[in-house]
């Protein structure tokens, strides 16, 4: 009984034994499998990242070619600075370019035509599209450059033949040049012998010159003997002039009166005369305006500028009045050292020279022909007025005026009726 049981033990373990050696054999499968396909997976990764490492090395190999081709050598491109740099920039120009359009011919507009469309400026944003649209516009300009390159050669044909033109025209100046040098010599010449005449007839000259002064002389000293005679008979007929004439030295205001006022407005500052056409009145001539007061004496109120002038009356500008409390009224006197009804009036200048700041001699002389007067050299006994100037009573001719009792008139007076 203990045999078989030993028998039955022992079977169980070598039953035991069999399951476990299949189990273990089982597993031994199994992991066999697992590390086949592990190693299959190994085996495809390691073929995955030699696929990767090979890409890298040509990309990165594409790369450094793409750098040397980029700038020229392989360290790495600096993206934004070839954005700022050279992208931006180039097709910022490109861009201009194409903007000045205008200045090419009709065919360049044509030729800037890219897949169909014009070419025109825009926002480049890398290298590719700069260099193609960059093409189509060297393409477009090539025939322009041998376009100008034909006008150069055209402009400098004619620049070539304008050249020869001023070669030849300065040939022929050239030429007239010295034809004219010629000409200056024996025109020298002439004038040197011209002037050997003219020396010698100017020394014959001043012979006669000197024949002349002495007969001059002569002439003189009997001409002086012969003033000296005539001199002596005026001083002897100025004497009996002055014994037969009745006339006095007389001044501005003793002269009469010509007319007088028939009406006046003060407000308006008109007036009107009883003078006109018939009269010989110019317009422009001045009067003073005066009225006789007690004792015969003249009282002046102002004076009037004629205006308009009609046949018997003259519409008069009131220039002034002496006191407005006293106006010009209708009756007043006029009267103008200017004015004759009869005759011209004669002036004479007398002394050194005029004292006022305003006026000229021949200021007032055109001035008083103006208004009908004559102005002479001398005083004569047709003289009307004399127009006293600086230092005038030590002059003759002032002592001439005294002795034919012409009007004095001050250079003040003068300037006042003449309306300054």
């Amino acid at each position: 009984m203990q045999i078989q049981r030993g028998s039955l033990g022992l079977l169980v373990g070598l039953v035991v034994s069999i399951f476990v050696l299949i189990f273990t054999v089982v597993a031994l499968f199994m992991k066999d499998s697992t590390i086949d396909r592990l190693k299959k997976e190994v085996a495809a990764k390691d073929q995955q990242l030699r696929d990767r490492q090979q890409k890298e090395v040509r990309l990165r190999s594409s790369e450094q070619e793409l750098n040397r081709l980029i700038h020229g050598s392989d360290s790495p491109v600096d993206r934004a600075l070839i954005q700022r740099e050279y992208i931006k920039p180039a097709g910022q120009r490109l861009a201009d370019v194409l903007a000045k359009e205008q200045w090419a011919t009709e065919d360049f507009a044509k030729a800037l035509m890219k897949d169909g469309q014009k070419l025109t400026p825009k926002q480049y944003t890398n290298l590719t599209e700069i260099y193609s649209d960059l093409f189509v516009l060297i393409d477009a300009l090539v025939p322009e450059i041998d376009r100008f390159r034909a006008g150069k050669g055209q402009a400098l044909a004619e620049v070539e033949q304008a050249k020869q033109t001023a070669t030849k025209d300065k040939a022929e100046l050239q030429a007239k040049i010295e034809a004219l040098t010629q000409e200056k010599g024996e025109l020298v010449n002439k004038n040197l012998e011209e002037a050997k005449a003219f020396d010698a007839e100017k020394r014959r000259l001043l012979e006669e010159k000197e024949q002349v002064l002495a007969e001059k002389a002569k002439f003189e000293e009997a001409q002086a003997i012969e003033m000296a005679k005539i001199a002596s008979k005026v001083s002897e007929l100025e004497s009996r002039i002055q014994e037969m004439s009745e006339k006095k030295r007389r001044s501005l205001a003793e002269t009469d009166s010509d007319g007088e006022i028939v009406y006046a407005d003060q407000r308006l500052g008109v007036a009107w005369i009883d003078l006109g056409q018939r009269d010989r009145l110019r317009r422009g001539t001045v009067f003073e305006v005066f009225q006789y007061v007690k004792g015969g004496e003249r009282k002046k109120k102002g004076h009037i500028s004629v205006r308009a002038i009609e046949d018997r009356m003259s519409h008069c500008a009131i220039l002034d009045q002496t006191d407005p409390a006293d106006p010009i009224v209708k009756g007043d006197y006029i009267a103008s050292p200017f004015f004759d009804k009869a005759k011209e009036s004669h002036f004479v200048f007398v002394g050194e020279r005029l004292t006022n700041e305003r006026y000229s001699e021949d200021e007032l002389i055109r001035r008083i022909e103006e208004i009908g007067g004559r102005v002479d050299k001398t005083v004569t006994i047709k003289t009307d007025f004399v127009i006293a100037t600086e230092n005038a009573e030590q002059s003759d001719e002032f002592q001439k005026a005294v002795q034919f009792g012409v009007v004095i008139m001050r250079e003040a007076e003068l300037l006042e009726y003449l309306g300054r």
